[in-house]
Parts: structure tokens; C-alpha cells; sequence
């Protein structure tokens, strides 16, 4: 609570300036997204068009689902100008093409024809890269790699279990067998190796941000599962918990986010974080997984019940095969995040988080949506039992 409440101090501080981007750019981000799960792909559209116009650079992820939109729209020729973007992005073709959107046919013989012309511009589209910082993170990457390699793989040979290395496994040095002891002192040794390196990892990235700032998607490129991680958050989610092999050949994960550092450092990150957002350095789904003062732990959870009898059923369920709702209990946004909806970095609608929830779970294919909406699958023999489990609930209305 201490640190909440220096998070809240700590938010006027941030500039006019900066607040400017937000204010202008998510209203319409959060109208376009609502119109998008009412099926309304040329309302969305819109949407995106006016947050777009409203910001010197929008953000990829946003750039995408407009793209998605003109694809709904069967207008391939007005999704043009928006790859161009994408392309200036830096994000490869076939990023896009693991997409399911770029699997409709239509879409992919207007794409074949089109891809040449995107490639021509992705091709010079160069990060504005910290030459220092990624020989930094490359170091850590190689270091944890190393520490993967040294972790112990159990195996069972002759009916006795055996360990070795993973290096040597992978190389299939099947006569690199440790006993007991072997095992142990290595295993001891790469814990060390392992502690060292979180801490100095999770050191140099928050001394990192609390000196620049987070890192933008213009000076590393957003990678392509979701269009708004660059190696930078990669490393900061990489890093959040420190995991240490264990005396007995396995590993635990701690539970603390960036134990090395303080908790005032740790409150200056996220208001890191939070200027990111504002300024449009990040996109604001990205920041929930960044913050080490918050941990967004709820779930929105929906449940779909088969029936395999129905001649029994009654009124509305007469009809049906199977039902999906949800509890009314679930807390769509934890209280902990509170302040950072006033602060204008999240979704402040609540029915808007509750619809795009539900069509990440039930409708989605093309979209990119950031939600901790989960589906449950059951089957009940009858009407009664499906009831008789949905007393605190309330049905879906997929209409």
C-alpha cells in the first residue's frame, strides 16, 4: 500500500506533454475495439483512422487490427497505407503471414501480389538501436543460456536414475553420467552462476529505464506474436523473477518480481512505465506485465456446459445444446490497478474490458487482444444439472 501511494504522488509530476498521446489516442483506441466485438469492422475502422490522425506514431499493435478491419471490409487496397506502416515498423512478412487473417484465400492472393512492394519497405526501416544496450542483453542471454545448459536431466538407465548435464544430453554424451555428489556440487555452482546473473541483470535494466526511459518500439522492433514486445520487454519479463537451480537438480522460481532492487527504484520503474504509456513509447497493454509494483492476478472465467439431453429442458433452454456464462463475482479490474485506470492507462469502461473478454474466448480468430479471459468446457447429462451449476451464474448473450 505504501508503494500505491507513491505511485499516486509521483503521477502529477509527469508532463502535459507527455499526457497528450494518451488523451488523444485511447478514446478512440477503446471505441474501435468495442465496435470490433459488435462485428461493426467499418465503425472500428474509423476509430483507428481518428486515433491515428491524432498521434505523430501510432502504435503496431493498433496498426494491425485496423488492417484486420479493412481485410473484414474485403477493402485489401485500403489496408495498403496501414502495412506501409507496419512495414516502417520493421516487422517481416512472414510475421504477418503467421497470422490467421493472411490464411483467408482472398486475403492471400491480394497479399502475393502486394508482398514485394511491403518487403522494399520493411527492408529499410533500421532501428534506432543502443548499440551498448543490446551487447548488454545479449550477454545476459548467453549467460542464461548457459545456465539452462548446466541445469540437471534425470534419466533412468539399467532401472537406476542417472543425471547429466543438458548440454550433455542434447549432445547425447550419454558417458557423461554425475553421481550423486557430482550432480549436487554442479548444481550448487550453477545456482550461484544463476543468482549473479538476475541480479545483475535486473540492475543494469531498471538503472537502464530510470536513465532513459523505456525502450521504444521505434529503437527495437516490436516482434511479431503479438506486435507490441521488443527485446527489450522481453528481457525485463525474462529477468522478473529470479529462477535458481536447486541443490537436487531441478529449480525454483521466486515469487517477488526484481529482488535485487529496492522498493523505491521499484515504484521509479513503474513510473517509467506509466510515462512510457502517456508519452506512446509503449502500448498500455504492455504495461500491466511490466510493472513490479502491480501483479494483475484475476481472471475472467467463462464457462460453456454441453447438455446431451434436452428433452427435459424448459423455456429458454429448450432450444439449446449448450450454454456458456460467467460469474458475477469475477473482478474484471483488481483494486490494486485502480489508480492507473484514473491515470488514463487502461480501459475504464468496464463493459468494454467484459466484451472483449468474452470475444477473446469465444469469438476471436484475426484480432490481437490482450485479455485473461479463460473458457471452461464441461458436458452434464440434462437440463437440471446444467441449472443446478449455474445458480450464482449468469448466461452469455453470444447474440
Amino acid at each position: 500500500m505504501k508503494a500505491l501511494k507513491l505511485l499516486i504522488f509521483f503521477l502529477p509530476l509527469i508532463s502535459l506533454a507527455q499526457e497528450d498521446f494518451g488523451k488523444l489516442y485511447y478514446p478512440e483506441i477503446n471505441k474501435a475495439e468495442l465496435a470490433y466485438t459488435q462485428d461493426d469492422y467499418q465503425a472500428s475502422f474509423t476509430h483507428y483512422a481518428s486515433a491515428f490522425s491524432a498521434v505523430k506514431k501510432p502504435l503496431a499493435r493498433d496498426i494491425f487490427n485496423a488492417v484486420v478491419c479493412k481485410f473484414m471490409l474485403k477493402d485489401f487496397e485500403g489496408a495498403k497505407p496501414l502495412l506501409l506502416k507496419l512495414a516502417q515498423k520493421g516487422i517481416p512478412a512472414e510475421d504477418l503471414e503467421k497470422k490467421e487473417v493472411f490464411q483467408i484465400e482472398e486475403i492471400k492472393s491480394e497479399w502475393a501480389n502486394y508482398k514485394f512492394v511491403y518487403e522494399q519497405f520493411q527492408s529499410m526501416a533500421e532501428e534506432k538501436e543502443d548499440k551498448e544496450l543490446i551487447k548488454n542483453l545479449s550477454r545476459f542471454d548467453s549467460l542464461y543460456s548457459e545456465v539452462n545448459q548446466n541445469l540437471m536431466v534425470f534419466l533412468v538407465i539399467d532401472g537406476e536414475l542417472k543425471r547429466m548435464t543438458r548440454r550433455d544430453f542434447d549432445a547425447n554424451k550419454k558417458d557423461e553420467i554425475l553421481d550423486e555428489s557430482e550432480a549436487k556440487s554442479k548444481s550448487i555452482l550453477n545456482a550461484i552462476k544463476s543468482s549473479e546473473l538476475f541480479v545483475e541483470a535486473q540492475k543494469y535494466i531498471v538503472d537502464y529505464v530510470l536513465k532513459n526511459g523505456i525502450v521504444s518500439e521505434e529503437v527495437l522492433h516490436v516482434k511479431g506474436i503479438n506486435f507490441y514486445r521488443n527485446e527489450f520487454s522481453d528481457a525485463i519479463q525474462k529477468y522478473k523473477f529470479r529462477i535458481l537451480p536447486t541443490e537436487e537438480g531441478g529449480t525454483r522460481s521466486e515469487i517477488i518480481p526484481f529482488i535485487a532492487i529496492s522498493e523505491q527504484k521499484k515504484v521509479l520503474f513503474d513510473q517509467k512505465i506509466i510515462e512510457a504509456v502517456k508519452n506512446g513509447t509503449i502500448h498500455r497493454d504492455l504495461a500491466p506485465q511490466l510493472f513490479l509494483n502491480f501483479r494483475d492476478n484475476e481472471r475472467v472465467l467463462f464457462s460453456k456446459i454441453n447438455i446431451e439431453n434436452t428433452d427435459a429442458c424448459k423455456n429458454a433452454l429448450k432450444s439449446k445444446t449448450s450454454l456458456i456464462y460467467y460469474t458475477p463475482e469475477i473482478i474484471l479490474i483488481p483494486d490494486s490497478m485502480k489508480c492507473l485506470v484514473n491515470a488514463d492507462l487502461f480501459l475504464d469502461d468496464d463493459e468494454l474490458i467484459f466484451e472483449k473478454a468474452k470475444y477473446s474466448v469465444l469469438k476471436n480468430s484475426y484480432f490481437l487482444i490482450t485479455s485473461n479471459a479463460q473458457l471452461e468446457e464441461t458436458t452434464v447429462p440434462n437440463c437440471e444439472m446444467a441449472l443446478d451449476i449455474m445458480k450464482t451464474a449468469k448466461i452469455v448473450n453470444l447474440d
